[in-house]
């Protein structure tokens, strides 16, 4: 899907100084960057090149490899730190393997030692041969695929797209939906028998096939049913999306705004789960709405910069009457913060990080923030302070986030659009499920005083399955009340 760029675009050289060649870069006219200046050795502007030895905290190191479960497949600068050095961006082509063992890594070995302790379980509980073959089966389709991804991610390959999207979701749910809570119980459960036959003797057993073996086969088999039924049921899933319209009530909206319409399109995750027909439909749908602005909230990409150009594609294929803007999200960062802002912003897509752009509609200035990832809430009212600082007072301010805490800190802005949530991902009623369980806002629409937040659920998707938290895109109209 190759789509020309969006017209009104300025060239501006980034990068000067004795070890670059001078390379342009496109920025969107109009925007605001939050730090201004020239960064040498690096064709990344300054206000990127700060952030680059931000991430190279071990803290945010450990964060991007755990989020996503896969390895960064770029350079590590420093032993012990994982992290980027802004001047290594000159030569991005240069891979190493990961020095030292990460969490993430730990986490990996016990999936895998995961596998091997279920078969095990799994075959000495199981007395016919035949579903012995079923579940020998079942384990090793588990490791193999299990060993493709983290081949691939560890040498730079592309492995894990050898395997089929339904394998692909069963391994997914299998290994964080599934293993992990069986483990717990299976040891729990270990340690009680234990105790317990110190006490009472184990009876022997009858001949035949008893109650108690029946229900012991169907209850190791069960892990392995749910996580094959669920690839299946999530298939149709990753082709569907929902459109939900909402009016959002706003105080301090200018009365030459009302009625603005807003499309909210976040989360798309362009990779192995989101297809190129599923993002032909999202640009189709998003542009079928004719909204006055077109606003993204971050997680562009899944994971791999692989699919940047796809991804690139997609925004570039997006209509607003008055624009399209969009900041990051966190999975956008997981291989590489700085080639993810090269990339972006050296294609010419109007990405705000910590910046604003100004524009007129219906002879009102309204302006637009976009805001970088954070986490925590020390970290979200820092940002919130930097942002505040570049504000107009004439102009109706629109905040992009992608974590949706912000909202906490946003006094100043009267309307903030968030995402990263997927609308909780699993949920068993409205309020009962991951969404409250790890957010204090997760889908739909929250007001505070004058002050609303909109959360979406996503277009796209990460994780194969969604319960009661559909995909959707988000058809705002803005109303003085």
């Amino acid at each position: 899907m190759r789509l020309p760029v969006a017209p009104g675009i300025q060239r501006e050289p980034f990068c000067t100084g004795s070890r670059a060649k001078s390379e342009a870069m496109a920025r969107p006219a109009g925007i605001e960057p939050a730090t201004r200046g020239l960064e040498d050795r690096c064709s990344v502007p300054l206000s990127y090149g700060r952030l680059a030895a931000e991430v190279s905290h071990p803290r945010w190191v450990a964060a991007r490899q755990l989020w996503m479960g896969l390895f960064t497949r770029r350079e590590r600068q420093q032993k012990g730190t994982g992290g980027w050095d802004a001047s290594s961006c000159c030569s991005p082509g240069r891979r190493t393997r990961l020095e030292g063992m990460s969490f993430f890594t730990t986490l990996l070995l016990v999936f895998a030692l995961g596998d091997l302790v279920w078969w095990v379980h799994a075959h000495r509980r199981l007395k016919k041969s035949g579903w012995r073959v079923v579940v020998a089966a079942f384990a090793l389709l588990q490791l193999g695929g299990l060993s493709l991804i983290i081949g691939g991610r560890w040498l730079g390959a592309t492995w894990g797209d050898l395997l089929p999207r339904p394998a692909l979701s069963a391994i997914y749910l299998w290994h964080l939906l599934i293993l992990l809570p069986w483990l717990i119980v299976a040891v729990s459960r270990g340690v009680i028998r234990g105790v317990r036959r110190l006490v009472v003797p184990r009876p022997v057993a009858a001949g035949g096939v008893t109650r108690r073996e029946f229900l012991g086969t169907a209850v190791t088999l069960a892990p392995a049913a749910f996580a094959l039924g669920g690839a299946v049921m999530a298939e149709p899933q990753l082709e569907r999306f929902r459109l939900r319209r909402l009016e959002v009530p706003l105080p301090e909206l200018p009365p030459a705004l009302d009625g603005l319409t807003i499309a909210h399109v976040t989360d798309v995750h362009v990779g192995r789960f989101t297809r190129s027909s599923v993002m032909e439909r999202i640009v189709m749908q998003t542009n079928a709405l004719d909204a006055d602005l077109v606003l993204m909230t971050g997680d562009l990409l899944n994971y791999s910069l692989r699919d940047l150009p796809a991804g690139i594609d997609l925004v570039r294929g997006l209509r607003g009457r008055h624009g399209v803007f969009f900041c990051e999200g966190n999975h956008d960062l997981i291989e590489s913060p700085v080639e993810f802002w090269r990339g972006v912003v050296g294609a010419g897509l109007p990405f705000l990080r910590g910046e604003a752009h100004t524009l007129k509609v219906r002879n009102a200035r309204v302006q637009v923030f976009g805001l970088p990832w954070t986490h925590g809430d020390a970290m979200h009212a820092a940002a919130i302070r930097e942002v505040e600082l570049q504000r107009a007072a004439d102009a109706f301010p629109i905040l992009l986030a992608h974590h949706p805490h912000v909202f906490d800190h946003a006094d100043a802005f009267p309307l903030t659009l968030a995402g990263h949530t997927h609308g909780g991902q699993v949920m068993l009623s409205e309020n009962f499920g991951f969404g409250p369980w790890m957010f204090r806002y997760w889908s739909g629409l929250y007001r505070q005083k004058h002050r609303s937040l909109v959360v979406s659920n996503g277009a796209g998707n990460w994780f194969p399955l969604r319960i009661g938290a559909p995909a959707e895109i988000l058809h705002l109209t803005l109303r003085r009340a």
